[in-house]
């Protein structure tokens, strides 16, 4: 079988084979693509710096009203860390200090890092998952932190707290205004 190229209407590239369009509305077609492709190439070329993706990718804290900003913690960042929760016990390589955790000792040691280890606020969740280790139920915190914040000293506090000298896993996130 023999394919005849229409030399007039068609635009070779690569081998493949692109009819021109043939009425208006192919060729806003055509337009409305070729200018997409432009706006996205403009995009990431021109305005791509590293000064607007940063704005991009920001984190805020905001204490709002439904009119107003009242409050922007625009100098603080967040960590997250794993703690034993009430539900540790019945892990099955759980150490003796994530047995003895009660939803009191859990309320004191929120109260602790915020007084100790420069924590300004905190939310937790109770979480199962898997890491280096054995799968295990505990809480996941999620601690917004300032500009102040010593990880060094927030592990010392968590390991003077939890009477545990092993390193403690932490995720820092400081994306946003600080932490550059």
């Amino acid at each position: 079988m023999t394919h005849q190229k229409n030399i007039d209407h068609d635009i070779s590239i690569l081998g493949q084979i692109i009819n021109y369009p043939k009425c208006h509305w192919g060729a806003i077609s055509v337009l409305i693509v070729s200018t997409a492709i432009s706006l996205i190439c403009y995009i990431i070329f021109v305005q791509a710096k590293v000064e607007n993706l940063n704005k991009v990718f920001e984190w805020s804290a905001e204490l709002v009203t439904e009119d107003k900003v009242l409050k922007e913690y625009s100098e603080s960042y967040v960590v997250e860390f794993w703690t034993p929760s009430p539900e540790s016990s019945l892990n099955l390589n759980a150490k003796k200090w994530e047995k003895e955790v009660t939803e009191v000792k859990l309320i004191e040691f929120g109260k602790y890092i915020k007084v100790k280890a420069g924590v300004l606020g905190y939310r937790r969740y109770l979480v199962i998952g898997e890491g280096e280790g054995a799968i295990k139920t505990g809480h996941w915190w999620v601690a917004r932190v300032g500009k102040a914040f010593d990880k060094n000293k927030f592990v010392s506090e968590y390991q003077k707290f939890w009477k545990k000298q092993k390193p403690v896993y932490m995720e820092i996130n400081r994306s946003g205004r600080y932490g550059d």
